[in-house]
């Protein structure tokens, strides 16, 4: 899978190494949040809206910081140099939580809500100059292999993290136990940060602003003329929103309705994340095979299964089930596929505006999202009947992003049975 990496410059094999150094320590650090934040804070009195605001309001931040992304890295020389103000400014996302005790009690879900909110001012300017960093760093035909690598560093080091602060969360006293969490999560972060900043540049650079031209030029350089980068607009539209509909209810569903602790929530992470850096094994080969876009459709349809296993689960073993699925599924939506699909439809001289962009779709989709999982929370719903609805949206998804996805597969069968009686 990963042969294309091994015939790489030795820039490029140090670069492959410091990217997934970069993620391996940010999958630590993220399991503070994305793991425990929403635990923390159910602790701190956070209902079902507070926590869809928790997603959805840092997400609208990150729509307009991400409009601002190109004018920010068109004022550096380097990716690196655009990255490193606003790459370290976001990480302190992992440490604001941890001030949430001292605020009064009424206050502190809110002030969560804040904490996760401010940091998403950078995280647009950070996410479009680390994406030009990383395509700067290795050539285009090996991005795949890169993205499969990363993604399964991600995931074990996510698992790791999950698994080391449930024991934890556990073991010590509340509040101070998320306290050091969120501490020692940032200095995960910083430690991320550190290997991009050894990442060389020079293999593949990309221009950080479009080249001047006429008319047309410029029409190429707007990411919205480009037919290829809309319908990936369209597909994190659809995959997001129908994603993030019931993502912050699912926790919630666990503590509240089936009494999950932060032990299980750990354990429900690390089957969660197993499955989705054992995906980063075939991906490359699906892709190749059916293409990025049927990929995420077909990867859709697994996250609806594991909702409706989650919603319908008598008790938390069963739930686990719905863990892998929901892993592996949604790593190859979000960590592999969409970024793929992403980078196959975008020219590297306009890498920046497409990069902006991107993220503003991310942003918008991701704040859609939570929105929609919140008004049927409140609409008087059963939250068991919200997450089977959110898991009718996610199966609709699919359809609507690759409307030929059942021939598309039909076919690929057809010629891996080809294949085979040939051999």
């Amino acid at each position: 899978m990963f042969a294309k990496l091994n015939n790489l410059s030795t820039v490029e094999q140090s670069n492959v190494r410091h990217l997934v150094r970069d993620i391996a320590w940010f999958g630590i650090a993220a399991a503070a949040t994305s793991r425990f934040l929403s635990v923390y804070a159910i602790r701190l009195g956070a209902d079902a809206t507070a926590l869809s605001l928790l997603t959805a309001i840092p997400a609208l931040v990150l729509l307009f910081s991400s409009t601002f992304a190109g004018l920010w890295v068109r004022r550096f020389d380097s990716p690196k140099s655009a990255l490193l103000i606003p790459g370290i400014a976001f990480r302190f996302v992992f440490l604001l939580p941890a001030f949430a005790p001292f605020v009064p009690r009424q206050w502190q879900a809110p002030y969560l809500i804040f904490a996760a909110s401010l940091p998403a001012i950078v995280q647009g300017l950070a996410a479009t100059a680390f994406v030009i960093l990383m395509r700067s760093a290795i050539q285009d035909p090996v991005v795949p292999s890169l993205l499969s690598r990363r993604s399964m560093a991600f995931n074990i080091t996510l698992a790791i993290g999950a698994l080391g602060f449930g024991y934890w969360l556990e073991q010590a006293t509340f509040p101070q136990n998320y306290q050091i969490m969120f501490l020692f999560a940032f200095f995960a972060a910083l430690m991320s940060m550190r290997h991009v900043m050894y990442v060389d540049t020079t293999p593949n650079p990309c221009p950080l602003a479009s080249p001047a031209g006429d008319k047309a030029a410029k029409s190429a350089a707007s990411p919205w003329h480009s037919p290829g980068f809309r319908r990936v607009a369209m597909t994190i539209m659809i995959a997001y929103i129908a994603y993030f509909s019931v993502y912050a209810l699912v926790p919630l569903h666990l503590v509240n309705n089936l009494n999950a602790s932060e032990g299980f929530i750990a354990l429900y992470g690390i089957v969660e994340l197993t499955a989705g850096a054992a995906v980063g094994m075939f991906t490359s080969r699906v892709s190749a095979r059916i293409g990025n876009r049927a990929m995420v459709a077909l990867a859709m349809i697994g996250t609806s299964i594991s909702t409706a296993i989650v919603a319908l689960s008598p008790s938390l073993p069963f739930t686990l089930l719905a863990a892998g699925m929901a892993g592996a599924s949604w790593t190859t939506v979000a960590m592999i596929g969409l970024y793929a699909y992403f980078t196959e439809n975008t020219p590297p001289e306009h890498m920046s505006t497409y990069g902006a962009a991107y993220h503003q779709v991310l942003g918008l989709a991701m704040f859609i999202g939570p929105l929609v999982g919140s008004l049927l929370a409140r609409s008087g719903l059963e939250l068991v009947i919200v997450l089977l609805i959110g898991s009718g949206l996610r199966f609709i998804a699919a359809p609507l992003m690759e409307s030929q996805l059942f021939s598309v597969l039909r076919k690929a069968s057809g010629s891996v049975l080809r294949t085979k009686q040939a051999s």
